[in-house]
């Protein structure tokens, strides 16, 4: 099996990338929906209560994202601390879903991954093993509007641009580079050129 690792910063356009991978047959994991769901892990949340206070929670108990993101993404520090919580939880969870698609004889394998740190960060561990990098690139100002648009204050969509990594970082990772800034037809457009070098 294939493993194909797509990076971006917020907004970028990663989520319609893996959608159009799926539309040709391949597996498609995102880590962001991963992180969702690593917040309801109980040692997840001691960790999140004792570092960013307990009024992240709702009345059911669960971590409410907003809250949590508007204190994770307030600095680099508490970011770190997020990252530092969950990110290794994220992998393991990951690494369970790439081997259960292999198992079931999945060709292609796209791993979704915003967070992306570079080869010697976090989440080169799945780069190390992957076939491809692709970077998904889009000008700032269409991100904001576009993170705007699915609900995020412009404040949040800027903080959170700020604390990663920029387009030309991530070009310098990338063994693809897909430019994000037009059409649904030019960027499926692109990725048929990939999937028929892949």
């Amino acid at each position: 099996m294939k493993l194909v690792v797509v990076i971006g910063g917020i907004a970028s356009g990663k989520s319609s990338v893996s959608k159009l991978f799926s539309e040709k047959g391949a597996a498609c994991i995102d880590l962001d929906l991963i992180g969702h769901e690593v917040l309801h892990n109980p040692k997840v949340k001691e960790a999140l209560a004792s570092r960013f206070g307990t009024d992240i929670f709702g009345e059911d108990g669960e971590v409410v994202r907003p809250r949590l993101a508007q204190k994770a993404f307030a600095d680099a520090d508490s970011t770190a601390a997020l990252n530092a919580i969950t990110h290794a939880q994220i992998i393991a969870d990951a690494w369970d879903l790439i081997a259960g698609y292999e198992r079931e004889g999945k060709d292609v394998c796209v791993v979704e991954i915003s967070p992306y740190d570079g080869p010697e960060g976090t989440f080169g561990v799945f780069t190390d093993k992957a076939d491809a990098c692709v970077a998904v690139v889009a000008p700032t100002e269409q991100r904001v509007a576009r993170a705007v648009a699915k609900g995020f204050s412009e404040e949040d969509a800027r903080n959170r641009i700020s604390r990663q990594v920029s387009d030309d970082q991530r070009r310098q990772w990338a063994t693809h580079v897909l430019e994000n800034d037009g059409s649904w037809e030019n960027l499926s457009g692109q990725i048929q050129k990939l999937w028929e070098e892949l």
